[in-house]
């Protein structure tokens, strides 16, 4: 994706019209390329829905390992 591209999907994007594989590619995007300048406060907003996406899955995993530990000790 061209930098006119990235720049018409995030404006698509702030304007509630993405669709969820439009976002993925936005959340790729950001992951994988160095981001402009012009770009920065975006990527920051991706990242911490990776990141709260990340802890979530940690919470969920964690919370499955002491179900199972507690099942196994009774």
């Amino acid at each position: 994706m061209d930098y006119n591209q990235l720049e018409a999907l995030i404006k698509k994007y702030w304007d509630c019209e993405t669709s969820l594989e439009e976002e993925e590619r936005l959340r790729e995007w950001f992951r994988t390329h160095e981001v402009p300048e012009r770009f920065k406060e975006t990527a920051k907003l991706f990242s911490y829905f990776d990141e709260q996406k990340q802890k979530a899955t940690d919470k969920q995993f964690d919370e499955k390992l002491l179900k199972n530990v507690q099942a196994k000790s009774k």
